[in-house]
């Protein structure tokens, strides 16, 4: 599984703790591949590949499912979006888990550091290794999912 996100460079997103969070879970406890990348409507309408889901995380430890975009044109004299067409719908979720497998993986994960089972479970884990490499990098991570606990 591939996880991806926009670029920075645009400031159309925030560089927020919970976009950081997601992205590093999703590499460290997942598995999963992790990708900056521009995604254009054209791209997420027509896509080859398999897409799992789309989601917006939010600042306040939430992710949310995107199920269809609306295209439009920004006035930037009114400030609003004009000419939005039809909905055309992305991804379908199943009605008994509205945000797809893939995204509950990632809140259970999200909401694990939240409330630092995360940081428990890796400190067991790391209790359990001989000192080594390994032993280092979960300290690491440790320290880093600790670190989001005091920041929240």
């Amino acid at each position: 599984i591939v996880l991806q996100t926009p670029k920075l460079d645009h400031g159309t997103i925030l560089d927020s703790i919970t976009r950081k969070t997601l992205l590093k879970v999703a590499k460290e406890e997942l598995g999963w591949a992790v990708e900056e990348k521009d995604i254009s409507p054209d791209q997420a309408f027509n896509s080859t590949e398999e897409i799992l889901g789309y989601y917006a995380a939010g600042t306040a430890a939430g992710l949310a499912p995107i199920h269809g975009i609306r295209v439009g044109n920004f006035n930037n004299e009114k400030g609003e979006i004009e000419d939005l067409g039809e909905e055309i719908e992305i991804t379908k979720y199943d009605d008994k888990n509205p945000v797809g497998t893939e995204g509950q993986q990632l809140i259970d994960l999200l909401l694990s550091v939240k409330n630092g089972e995360l940081v428990k479970k890796k400190i067991a884990q790391a209790e359990a290794l001989p000192e080594s490499d390994e032993k280092e990098g979960v300290k690491k991570l440790i320290a880093e999912y600790s670190s989001w606990l005091q920041v929240a």
